[in-house]
């Protein structure tokens, strides 16, 4: 932002919190949240994203935002929160598959604020549209049968291997439906988004800086070159 970055020390910013507040309710992203701030009470709720089941590039960023705007408001007394928004990004290879990555906030009631985006799983494009047809055109919808039932699927049954890549998983995989991530990139999703947090500890920005530039959604975006 043309401006010198501010250095923070955030084993003191963890160490100040004794309340933090997250945007969920589930065990997941409970856990990766408490691990963040394992001395402090955890506070939660479930908020509206405003985004699809499944958001699309920069709706990630916005949808992690609205949640993080809606804790805030729940837990004005909390002394941080936490919110986080998996989302589908092009992964860019011959079968224009997506990445599935968290996309986290972190804000502190002193007046700081960090975000980042964390590693992501393959999530193959067939999968991707047969739950969700027309993706991304169309908005995803919750329904019975999720990505990951489909991406259980075709790894049992046929295997995924993208041309120039390889084998990513050879046929008669059994991927574990409520964690494919452990399968995949062998780490949990709490693991993932854990980590996202701790990425964004070390992304620390003061929101009065910040303010001249727009709100932190829009900038996320921006640096991202979305």
């Amino acid at each position: 932002m043309g401006e010198l970055k501010q250095s923070y020390n955030t084993a003191s910013l963890i160490a100040s919190v004794q309340s933090a507040a997250t945007s969920s309710r589930k065990a997941k992203k409970l856990y990766a949240a408490q691990a963040v701030f394992p001395s402090a009470i955890l506070l939660s709720d479930s908020f509206n994203s405003g985004v699809s089941e499944l958001p699309y590039k920069t709706q990630t960023i916005r949808g992690a935002w609205n949640r993080l705007v809606a804790c805030k408001a729940a837990f004005p007394d909390a002394d941080a929160w936490l919110s986080t928004e998996g989302g589908a990004f092009d992964r860019n290879d011959s079968q224009n598959n997506y990445l599935e990555q968290p996309f986290n906030f972190i804000e502190f009631k002193t007046g700081e604020i960090g975000w980042a985006l964390g590693e992501g799983i393959l999530y193959p494009h067939s999968c991707v549209h047969t739950t969700y047809p027309d993706y991304p055109h169309v908005p995803a919808l919750t329904n019975d049968y999720s990505i990951d039932d489909a991406l259980c699927k075709l790894a049992l049954h046929r295997g995924i291997e993208i041309p120039g890549e390889g084998t990513i998983l050879p046929k008669g995989t059994v991927v574990d439906p409520h964690d494919v991530h452990l399968t995949l990139v062998g780490k949990t999703r709490t693991q993932i988004i854990h980590e996202t947090y701790m990425k964004a500890l070390d992304n620390i920005e003061e929101t009065t800086r910040l303010a001249k530039h727009g709100n932190p959604a829009d900038i996320a975006i921006r640096q991202l070159g979305l």
